[in-house]
């Protein structure tokens, strides 16, 4: 992940002692359950309770920078990465540099530098199928449209196991409506339908990719931990432990480079809400 718009200040912080980080990693201040946690920031952890009433986790920006000389990349994810040390020897046998602020030069903790977020930042995120680097599955049509799908067409079956009315998108990749995004209104997981019908009716043979969140208000399961929007999860739901967004743009026209831009909603930031 990483901030398009709407950057704070740039700091470095202590991690945790114990936590991987990685570039392009959501951290926050606030441990789950609103516990201090061990340094200044922490992964974010996956949501709990709707709009992680359970956690209260404060997003406070992305890791931009990892204070070690010489960088490991982890093999799955290909991103740059540290875990935290806590004991003498575990600092002292790994080399650090370019730490700035509050931090000396040669303290051979592990720092990271944090590009901080506000209420009005905007975030571009990978979107993954359940693990990182796996992208959504592309559903082929079976049969053809008849009213430019506002009557489902049948396909093999989304990453996600259920469908919220209006509450997902469907994109056609190929076919006479190729490039076009659409909401979708069916509530199960198959039988991809549309709130507004596409302008032409396709074929069988076209493809489409539908994700469980849209443009506009919507909730997310931010995976990884915080590396990544998780589309095999449920949309929003009662109860559902899930992160509420704002949505500006979706991108699902390349299997593999998925993406999503989107702002927290102003609730996340306030650590004292009941």
């Amino acid at each position: 992940m990483y901030v398009v718009e709407g950057k704070g200040r740039t700091f470095w912080a202590a991690t945790d002692g114990s936590s991987t980080y990685y570039m392009g990693q959501l951290v926050t201040c606030i441990a789950a359950s609103k516990a201090n946690c061990n340094g200044a920031v922490v992964p974010l952890a996956v949501a709990a309770g709707a709009f992680d009433l359970t956690n209260y986790q404060v997003p406070l920006g992305v890791v931009s920078a990892i204070n070690v000389r010489t960088p490991v990349y982890d093999p799955t994810t290909t991103l740059q990465y540290i875990t935290g040390q806590v004991t003498q020897a575990l600092q002292l046998a790994t080399e650090k540099t370019g730490a700035e602020g509050m931090y000396i030069k040669g303290d051979p903790q592990v720092l990271v530098e944090i590009t901080e977020i506000t209420p009005q930042s905007v975030i571009r995120s990978p979107i993954y199928n359940a693990t990182y680097g796996v992208a959504p599955t592309v559903l082929t049509a079976s049969t053809a449209m008849t009213d430019g799908a506002v009557t489902a067409i049948t396909t093999g079956a989304a990453d996600f196991s259920a469908g919220v009315l209006n509450m997902t998108t469907i994109y056609c990749r190929t076919g006479v409506n190729a490039g076009m995004y659409r909401v979708g209104k069916a509530t199960s997981n198959t039988g991809p339908s549309v709130t507004t019908a596409f302008p032409y009716n396709g074929a069988i043979g076209d493809t489409f990719v539908w994700v469980p969140f849209k443009q506009g208000f919507s909730t997310v399961y931010i995976a990884g931990p915080g590396l990544f929007l998780d589309e095999s999860q449920l949309p929003v739901v009662a109860g559902t432990a899930r992160f509420g967004v704002f949505i500006y743009k979706l991108n699902l026209a390349v299997a593999g480079q998925e993406y999503a831009e989107f702002r927290f909603e102003g609730d996340h930031f306030c650590a004292a809400r009941a």
